[in-house]
């Protein structure tokens, strides 16, 4: 676990309507989208160019990602020849369009022509599409302990390699791990999920090690659960898509409110690993009320402020096709808004945004001042991100990141899911363009595909131990023995 090195990332500035970037590639007939269209394994080769006719227009008029893939040369005309003669020429015994082939050929293809590094973009309909492969920490068995300016082999279940060994390569691959209570260092490399040999140098002489799997965090059912130790108050969220006439929404209001009464004093722990997010003013109304007390006015001061900040450099987009989704959702949109504002928790679509490209902290005193570690890991996205960004801005905040560097999918958000007509396969991507400024300037985030990186780094099973260093907090091995191996 190393501290992560300060990097403020290109303020993006928000982009206009994507319809108005170029009226050349924009097909002339408008589409008609069939939300309601069954997915296919296979449909009619007759009806392969009015799919295609949608996923151009899709691409076209509704994408956030469309401007940047035309200044980077785009031509949605030769993607969609490219993706339909490769189609035809695998089709299933049958002569029929497969299904499986076709998603993945529209995805392969729009992702390479467009050169857009968009975490949200998918087609799915038919296994998982494939998307560029992350990087992550991955630890070996070998341990170090620093004597002056120079690092030895402390521990390791290797037998070719002698303990008391020098450690003579890069000082980046180590990294401070908690060993019981202790600090030593942990020789990693930043590398993809297959990588299962590395090279480590020692005395001068190169030395193969494999990669220690860290095991999937396996999460149980339960939404959100707050569990309380004598120091800390732990809470697990496991995503943020929550619906706002389902026993759900009540379970994370309540959460919020036991958290806004707990003792001020205590560290708060959100384990938000394998959370992949969903609807960002959640994750403010959460903050909020780690902050300030849930009845008080300064709580819906900063969760407004929260808000606007989370909204920063998204310029809605005023397209056909969000109007024709706007509409066939019309019904359980109003009744999702009707439930905001009886809760009295409203997201503003019309915030008015100045200085949208300086981050700005909450300058009224924290009413509980209290030490936030999260929890975070590859399968912590989107909103899960936002929440990170959106800790550090009480002027009181003192935030800790524990854990694996999360997905970076922040650029591309509020996303919508179309259905193409003919083969009921769907594609998802983001409506808005740009995080905002306290994404950007975070110097823990690595940018879009990058995403947050811990200050420290740690595997599930040291996790636990972990806590209890940085905390003090002893009672956590007894309230939480199996954090490493699940989310409670």
């Amino acid at each position: 676990m190393k501290k992560s090195n300060s990097f403020i990332a290109t303020i993006i500035l928000g982009i206009s309507l994507v319809s108005c970037a170029s009226t050349k590639s924009i097909p002339e007939k408008k589409v008609k989208l069939d939300f309601e269209a069954p997915i296919r394994a296979s449909f009619s080769v007759i009806d392969l160019d009015e799919d295609l006719a949608a996923v151009k227009y899709l691409v076209t008029t509704s994408y956030a990602g469309y401007p940047q893939a035309l200044e980077k040369g785009f031509d949605v005309d030769a993607s969609i020849n490219e993706i339909k003669e490769a189609t035809l020429n695998n089709l299933t015994s049958l002569g029929m369009v497969d299904s499986k082939y076709y998603q993945n050929k529209i995805f392969e293809v729009l992702s390479r022509d467009m050169k857009v590094n968009d975490m949200h973009f998918s087609v799915s309909g038919f296994g998982v599409s494939t998307r560029p492969v992350a990087k992550y920490l991955r630890f070996t068995d070998l341990y170090f302990e620093r004597n002056g300016e120079e690092y030895f082999l402390y521990k390791t279940e290797d037998d070719r390699i002698p303990v008391g060994a020098k450690f003579t390569g890069p000082e980046r691959n180590l990294y401070e791990y908690f060993f019981e209570d202790r600090v030593i260092y942990r020789y990693a490399v930043y590398a993809t999920p297959g990588t299962n040999r590395l090279t480590v140098s020692l005395n001068g002489e190169q030395y193969p090690v494999s990669v220690i799997k860290n095991e999937e965090l396996k999460s149980k059912s339960k939404l959100t659960n707050v569990i309380e130790t004598d120091d800390c108050v732990y809470v697990s969220l496991n995503t943020f898509s929550i619906s706002s006439t389902g026993n759900d929404y009540f379970l994370f209001f309540e959460t919020c409110k036991k958290l806004a009464t707990e003792n001020p004093n205590k560290t708060v722990i959100l384990d938000l690993r394998q959370n992949g997010g969903g609807i960002v003013y959640f994750a403010s109304q959460l903050i909020a009320s780690i902050y300030f007390p849930y009845d008080t006015e300064e709580h819906m001061d900063f969760y407004n402020f929260l808000l606007k900040e989370s909204y920063k450099h998204q310029l809605e987009q005023k397209s056909e096709a969000d109007r024709e989704k706007r509409e066939f959702y019309k019904k359980q949109l109003d009744a999702q808004n009707k439930n905001e504002l009886e809760s009295g928790y409203v997201r503003d679509q019309e915030i008015v945004l100045e200085n949208n490209d300086v981050l700005e902290t909450y300058d009224k005193d924290s009413l509980m001042k209290r030490r936030v570690i999260i929890l975070m890991d590859g399968g912590s996205a989107s909103s899960s991100e936002y929440t990170i960004g959106l800790s550090y801005l009480s002027k009181d905040a003192d935030v800790t990141l524990v854990g694996n560097r999360t997905v970076g999918a922040v650029d591309y958000v509020s996303n919508w899911d179309y259905v193409l007509p003919k083969s009921g396969l769907r594609m998802f991507y983001g409506k808005y363009f740009g995080a905002s400024p306290c994404i950007t300037q975070n110097e823990n985030f690595h940018g879009e595909g990058e995403g947050f990186w811990p200050d420290w780094w740690t595997t599930n099973e040291n996790i636990l131990n972990t806590l209890v260093q940085l905390t003090g907090d002893e009672s956590l091995s007894e309230k939480l023995p199996e954090l490493g191996k699940y989310k409670y």
